[in-house]
């Protein structure tokens, strides 16, 4: 996760408890970082833990470009401000 701030911009950022009960554990805040390129290794790897990439389009061919570059992609989700659009 870490790596990731060197090529990510964090919107949320979480991180691991330190304090409390849950700090003798493996336990992380939940973490949204925004990313431009979908080649960068927490777009193309799965990760293990409460984080979430953010991606910006300019068209509906550009997000699925977008949601068809990962092997992986267990989860999406697309925003818009419009009332209609398509999800091929």
């Amino acid at each position: 996760m870490e790596a990731a701030l060197a090529y990510a911009k964090p919107i949320v950022r979480g991180g691991p408890v330190t304090d409390g009960v849950f700090a003798a554990g493996a336990f992380y805040r939940p973490t949204l970082l925004e990313v431009q390129d979908v080649n960068t290794e927490i777009v193309q790897k799965e990760v293990f833990g409460p984080v979430a990439t953010f991606e910006l389009f300019d068209s509906e061919s550009d997000a699925i470009a977008r949601a068809n570059s990962t092997e992986m992609g267990p989860l999406a989700g697309i925003f818009t401000t419009t009332s209609t659009s398509a999800v091929a």
